[in-house]
């Protein structure tokens, strides 16, 4: 009897452990329908995604716009085009190259407009080196963090004495090779720095003003540019009380400078004061330029002088010669006498 009551006890756990394991394979067959359910639930909202040929470059033009009055938006193609009664905005779809610059992609630096005479009276400031402040004034002190956008070198920026103010300058660059187009537009006869013993209302650059033989341009960073007859043929431009001499074809166009080298390479230029100021960056010591001369190669030539104590103790002004490229303001190299090594220059205190 007792043993077929056992028999009995175990012919129930068995049939109880198969009658749980097929409520769980349901349960899990369930689950496994319904995540699918999901999936196909998920698969049509992505329905809605828009489509990567929606997306178009938009032109967006208009008197109420921030600076020049035109910016450029990636957005749908419905979305550009202008609602009817609205009449102060334009909207066109353009090349997607016009869109590559973000908004947000710009150089964000600060400047405390300080006080200065000359770009050796500012400094950079803060954790980040993103001020451009006065060294009269107090450290500016920001928080220890980098952000991209104050990549000096990536928007060509630089802290410098613009109109007794110290402030950043950010040159803007065309971005690759000039097209045929736009050289055209730029080394036409108008645009032309040419200097005659006198020059004649119509010859006259645009943009410019000519008294004599001599021309004055606005530039950039609303600077002026003196051009000047030179010796054998040559001009001397001169900016910021720092000249150089050349051969090559100059010419004014947008507030810009360009030079028509060696195979008729056309490409804008930085002047002599901002040559002076790459260099000053290379050797950061107190210095004189003696010549400085832009060749057909698209370089600054500069020969300058800077003072050094030999041994420490004998006063000595030392040779450099030093070559900068006259488009990107990159210093190609720079050569100093053999000795230089036994000579210790003398840093200003804008450089300490």
């Amino acid at each position: 009897m007792k043993k077929v009551l056992l028999f009995i006890t175990i012919a129930l756990l068995l049939t109880s452990f198969v009658f749980a394991q097929s409520m769980t394979s349901k349960a899990v067959k369930n689950d496994e329908k319904n995540y699918g359910a999901a999936d196909n639930s998920q698969a049509d909202d992505d329905s809605n995604i828009v489509a990567p040929e929606d997306i178009v470059c938009c032109k967006i033009s208009g008197l109420s716009l921030p600076g020049e009055g035109v910016s450029y938006e990636l957005v749908e193609r419905s979305e550009c085009s202008v609602p009817e009664g609205v009449m102060d905005v334009e909207k066109e779809i353009v090349d997607d190259e016009f869109c590559e610059a973000k908004t947000d992609e710009r150089f964000c630096g600060t400047s405390t407009y300080g006080a200065c005479e000359t770009d050796a009276d500012c400094l950079r400031a803060g954790c980040s080196n993103s001020v451009c402040q006065s060294v009269g004034e107090e450290s500016t002190i920001t928080t220890c963090e980098f952000k991209e956008c104050y990549n000096t070198e990536k928007y060509n920026a630089r802290c410098v004495c613009l109109e007794n103010q110290c402030q950043w300058l950010v040159k803007k660059e065309l971005k690759g090779e000039l097209t045929q187009a736009q050289i055209g537009k730029i080394i036409r006869e108008r645009n032309r720095l040419e200097v005659h013993a006198q020059i004649q209302a119509g010859e006259c650059p645009e943009n410019c003003t000519c008294t004599g033989s001599v021309i004055k341009c606005e530039v950039e960073g609303r600077r002026e540019m003196r051009v000047m007859a030179g010796e054998s043929g040559n001009v001397i431009v001169i900016s910021k009380d720092v000249n150089a001499s050349t051969n090559v074809a100059l010419y004014h166009h947008n507030g810009r400078v360009f030079a028509n080298f060696r195979n008729n390479e056309t490409k804008e230029i930085i002047l002599p004061d901002e040559a002076k100021a790459r260099l000053r960056e290379r050797i950061h010591a107190n210095f004189s330029i003696e010549k400085m001369e832009l060749s057909e190669e698209g370089k600054y030539e500069v020969q300058a002088r800077k003072r050094a104590r030999l041994f420490g103790i004998i006063p000595v002004r030392e040779r450099v010669r030093a070559e900068i490229n006259a488009e990107t303001g990159e210093i190609i190299r720079t050569r100093v006498p053999w000795w230089s090594f036994l000579a210790r220059d003398e840093v200003s205190e804008d450089f300490e």
